[in-house]
């Protein structure tokens, strides 16, 4: 899908987004509010960043590694899994903690369609006016955040330090 012109993937990103977000959509109008269709509805709005950075790690992928690869006789499903995806981890990591970020955000979103989680709890805590209860559930939400955030930035980080040059 991913290449280094940009203008083709670009137009297939946009298609992907768009079918993501109307298959969401769609599963709502079916299924109505619930436990599985939050999840839905999180799947479908946090997975974006994740195909963004992807195709964009894999189309900044200099063309001599490219190359590099087609010489060495790899078919295009070997380069992809043995040279892109290996020198677009960073940016695949990036997707992800976007993903997990977005999806947590989410979260506190999903409780007005009827889950019970701590979105649900900081409703809950708006509805009734009480600071300290939607502060705490908030404070737990960013905490996941921030959890989730430093543990694949970590990941992506120790990914940038095995592919520099060593002295």
């Amino acid at each position: 899908m991913a290449d280094n012109s940009g203008g083709n993937s670009m137009g297939l990103l946009g298609v992907l987004i768009g079918a993501i977000l109307v298959i969401g959509v769609g599963y709502f109008m079916f299924f109505g509010s619930g436990e599985f269709p939050a999840f839905v509805a999180i799947a479908a709005y946090a997975v974006c960043p994740a195909v963004r950075l992807t195709e964009l790690g894999i189309r900044q992928i200099p063309e001599s590694l490219r190359e590099a690869g087609t010489q060495l006789g790899m078919t295009s499903m070997q380069r992809l899994f043995k040279v892109d995806l290996p020198v677009a981890a960073p940016q695949i990591l990036l997707g992800l903690n976007g993903t997990i970020v977005m999806a947590l955000a989410m979260l506190v979103i999903t409780a007005l369609i009827g889950t019970k989680d701590l979105g649900r709890e900081t409703l809950n805590a708006l509805a009734k006016v009480d600071p300290g209860k939607g502060l705490t559930a908030g404070l737990a939400v960013a905490c996941l955040a921030v959890i989730a955030n430093r543990l694949v930035g970590g990941l992506a980080e120790k990914r940038l330090a095995a592919q520099r040059p060593r002295n």
